[in-house]
């Protein structure tokens, strides 16, 4: 393994390149919208027939490969609308059981009046499907000849008291904007339309109804906001959210020069047939920050600034990516500051941070952070650090409680401050950021769910990847290895990131949460290359008052029908909300996703969109008994943590047959233990055979009823 020295700046620069410059090229992508309801036109009608020839042919050996009924739906100039992974364009809104698309036009879309040619990539439209898909309508929402509006998300919000369905409710949508000329990042827009009228005109009865808010350099209503394109969210409380950034310059050209400082939550209050904006913020100079070696200073890693808010409005959470000031141990790794509301927003408290040196606790993380050739004076730390090239996500489940879900990566050296990543030089002759090793089954990139609790932190595995994100930049250093087996072609000096990005969804109540992630195959990438190049979308869900992920993993895109899916599942986007309805056996999922990519995968080239409704059935983990009615208070598994042996003590009510399983944290099966048992005590052996330090799951099935315990092994 290779030490490789980066800094913050540098993986900015690489991640965000394209995000943050105001060009007409780079920004001046318009996405196609329907625009006769329910008709697809025929430049779509083609692509659909005329498939494009870099598709896989063969499908992923990990995971259940499912047809789930994917649908070309719209088309833009390029892929720039849906570049953000953390914007929210695509929205289910439970209580109408309907889905929206907020997007830019297409250049054969007609808004009316006609704006000028400079103002016509600005103008946005929202799709809408009251049958999960199968059919979609479409309406304008902002057309202004003063600016360039970009980077959209949004929703249908349904108003207190609404009796008339889709057509008494509002789509919102937001994101930054520019002016024409000269193009510069000057604010923010925001928009809503009653959807009693599907159109070709912005609703301009109300001035309120299509805002341009200045933030350049501040607004004095919602105060400055740079960049509100992330984590848009409806909540019960009558609020709509939205996330930027603050920064001192957005239109530098260094990241340096921008001067990020902290992020502000945008809200808009429905009054009156429209939305009244306010700000609140976090600035970042009131937070503990992370430490950069080149000016021996304090501040907060990257300039990444994300948000989750609960359903009923009262509880949110802030995080930054950083370094908590005083930290030791293992706990100085770069991991989430985290900021929290439990009253709708009007105050905020800093939580306590993730407390890496309880190794018990973190064991699952810790294991696997391998990292061989840490200076010796580091001894057995092992330094935590959210991967953010993989993506970093949030949700609030239903008892209040905020999941961050992330990959990863590398050590930091605390002896000199500067930050080391590790790369791995495997058997096929590449160079990793991972450990991969020969194996064809090898997938040594975990996603992990860090989960709030009412005493700290706990966290599961959610599953593992093989395949890491190939860069976008060429060169010698951590960022440029992969370059080569990125298959988006250059544009302005670099290529689209393929990484993982991964989402989160969760039904209205929040009882179940959605994982989705992007991954190759590598039984069909090129000479069977660890680089996440021919990527399809994985599920997997989570109920929250289980101590694991359910079974079963699917690939919503290995066998669709259509090839242009199949392996080419780029810029994917998943509804932060979803819908689950259960059975005796099973949870069946209805989850809304959309990809986007180009038949030659070129930036400036028309991107598809193509959009599902997934539906995936999970069995239940619970079926038949509760565990108290099957085990008396005598039940136990003992010694806990264990060191060579270890027993699982039964006290059952009847003679029962019994079979217990051992495995690991990602579900893998160690070994099975089958019994008849009997009314009364009952002992049985856990065998921990081969069993290294670590945490394990217990499976004790009675007479068909599942039950899980944990287990340590020292």
């Amino acid at each position: 393994m290779k030490k490789q020295l980066f800094f913050g700046s540098a993986l900015l620069a690489a991640i965000g390149a394209f995000a943050q410059t105001p060009s007409g090229k780079i920004n001046g992508g318009i996405a196609d919208v329907v625009r006769n309801k329910y008709v697809i036109n025929e430049n779509l009608k083609s692509v659909q027939e005329n498939p494009p020839v870099h598709t896989a042919n063969a499908k992923r050996s990990s995971g259940t490969a499912v047809d789930a009924q994917w649908k070309l739906i719209s088309q833009s100039m390029n892929f720039f609308g849906v570049l953000v992974p953390d914007s929210k364009p695509l929205y289910y809104n439970a209580e109408l059981d309907a889905v929206s698309f907020v997007q830019r036009v297409s250049p054969n879309y007609t808004p009316n009046p006609v704006p000028s040619a400079d103002a016509r990539s600005g103008v946005m439209v929202a799709m809408v499907s009251s049958d999960w898909g199968s059919h979609w309508d479409s309406t304008c929402i902002f057309n202004n000849d003063l600016y360039l509006t970009r980077y959209p998300q949004g929703g249908i919000f349904n108003p207190p008291g609404n009796t008339q369905g889709i057509s008494g409710a509002y789509v919102v949508g937001m994101g930054p904007g520019t002016t024409p000329t000269p193009q510069k990042w000057i604010g923010n827009w925001f928009a809503s339309k009653k959807l009693n009228v599907f159109n070709n005109v912005a609703d301009v009865s109300d001035p309120l109804s299509q805002q341009f808010i200045t933030s350049y350099p501040v607004d004095t209503v919602v105060g400055k906001v740079d960049f509100a394109r992330q984590d848009f969210v409806i909540t019960s409380d009558g609020y709509v959210r939205a996330l930027g950034g603050i920064f001192d310059d957005i239109n530098a050209t260094t990241v340096s020069g921008q001067g990020f400082r902290g992020g502000r939550i945008v809200k808009g209050q429905f009054s009156s047939g429209h939305f009244v904006w306010t700000g609140d913020s976090i600035s970042l100079h009131d937070t503990p920050t992370a430490y950069d070696s080149t000016t021996n200073t304090f501040y907060n890693q990257f300039g990444i600034v994300n948000m989750a808010w609960g359903e009923s409005g009262q509880y949110g959470y802030l995080w930054f990516l950083g370094l908590r000031t005083g930290a030791t141990g293992n706990n100085l790794g770069f991991t989430p500051i985290i900021w929290k509301t439990s009253d709708h927003g009007t105050s905020w408290h800093l939580m306590p941070a993730m407390n890496f040196n309880d190794t018990v606790t973190f064991q699952p993380v810790l294991s696997k952070l391998d990292a061989p050739e840490v200076p010796a004076n580091w001894g057995a730390r092992r330094l935590p650090f959210f991967n953010y090239g993989e993506e970093i996500a949030g949700v609030v489940d239903g008892n209040n409680k905020l999941h961050i879900v992330s990959t990863m990566w590398s050590v930091r050296d605390t002896t000199t401050g500067a930050l080391w990543t590790y790369t791995n030089t495997a058997g096929d002759g590449q160079v990793y950021r991972y450990k991969h090793t020969a194996s064809s089954t090898d997938a040594p990139i975990y996603i992990y769910d860090f989960t709030e609790t009412n005493t700290g932190w706990n966290v599961v595995v959610v599953d593992s990847m093989a395949s890491e994100y190939p860069s976008t930049t060429s060169g010698s250093s951590i960022y440029n290895i992969g370059y080569s087996e990125n298959p988006w072609a250059v544009y302005t000096g670099s290529k689209q990131s393929s990484n993982a990005r991964i989402q989160l969804s969760r039904t209205s109540d929040g009882k179940f949460i959605v994982y989705t992630w992007a991954e190759s195959n590598t039984q069909i990438t090129n000479g069977g290359l660890r680089w996440n190049n021919k990527p399809d979308i994985h599920v997997r869900m989570r109920d929250i008052n289980d101590s694991k992920v359910l079974n079963g993993e699917f690939d919503v895109t290995g066998s669709a029908e259509e090839l242009f899916v199949q392996a080419a599942a780029f810029l994917h986007n998943t509804s932060p909300t979803c819908k689950v309805t259960s059975s005796p056996t099973a949870y069946t999922l209805k989850l809304p996703l959309k990809i986007s990519n180009s038949a030659t995968l070129e930036q400036d080239k028309t991107c598809n969109h193509y959009y599902s409704t997934a539906e995936l059935a999970f069995p239940r983990s619970d079926v038949g008994f509760k565990e108290n009615e099957l085990l008396g208070a005598g039940s136990a598994l003992y010694p806990n943590p264990a060191a060579n042996s270890a027993v699982l003590q039964l006290q059952l009510k009847n003679n029962s047959k019994v079979s217990v399983k051992v495995m690991n944290s990602v579900g893998q099966i160690l070994s099975t233990t089958n019994t008849d048992a009997v009314a009364g005590a009952n002992e049985i052996n856990i065998n921990m055979e081969g069993l290294s330090s670590g945490i394990y799951l217990v499976n004790v099935n009675i007479d068909g009823a599942s039950i899980t315990k944990k287990l340590i092994v020292k």
